[in-house]
Parts: structure tokens; C-alpha cells; sequence
């Protein structure tokens, strides 16, 4: 009987050791899963800076490109650059604040 039940012993131990194993190979494959998915909340504050950027360029557009416009157009570059704000600002408007989510 001693024979069966080292038998049993050691049948228990490869089993044992292959769900171990499994087990192993299991948490890996999670982690690698876990690594590739996306973090909605750092997806969020980066589209937020993101739109936050667009915002500040477009605001700062008009100063950059009003002297060298009214210059060709031979205009007020005053006059111009408030006109260009003023379209700047209404079409920032008309898009909102809306953030998309995910």
C-alpha cells in the first residue's frame, strides 16, 4: 500500500505543480492584458489638454497674424486683429466645452 500511496503522492505533486504553472502562465497573460488597456481617465486629462492647447493657439492667432495681414491688406492692424478676435471667439464659442466620452 505504501507504493500506491507514493504513487498517489507523486501524481498529486505533478498536479499540483501543473496548476501552479497554469496558474503562472494565467497571471502573465492578465498583466499583459492589463498593460494594453486604456486608462479612461488619463485618456480624459490628456484630451482636455489636448483642447486646452487647440484653445490658447487659436486665442493667440490673431495677434500673430494681424500685423503681417494688415500690412498686404494695407489696413489698421488694431482694427484687423479685433475683427479676427472677435471671429476667434465666436467660433470657440460655438464649439463649446464639450469633451467627448469614452
Amino acid at each position: 500500500m505504501s507504493k500506491n500511496r507514493e504513487k498517489n503522492r507523486r501524481r498529486y505533486q505533478v498536479a499540483l505543480a501543473g496548476e501552479v504553472v497554469q496558474m503562472q502562465i494565467n497571471q502573465k497573460k492578465l498583466a499583459a492584458l492589463e498593460a494594453s488597456l486604456i486608462d479612461r481617465k488619463q485618456l480624459d486629462d490628456d484630451l482636455r489638454s489636448l483642447q486646452s492647447q487647440a484653445r490658447e493657439h487659436w486665442h493667440a492667432w490673431p495677434a500673430e497674424v494681424a500685423p503681417w495681414l494688415a500690412t498686404k491688406l494695407q489696413v489698421d492692424p488694431v482694427q484687423l486683429q479685433e475683427v479676427l478676435q472677435g471671429c476667434v471667439d465666436n467660433y470657440l464659442s460655438e464649439l463649446g466645452d464639450d469633451i467627448p466620452t469614452f
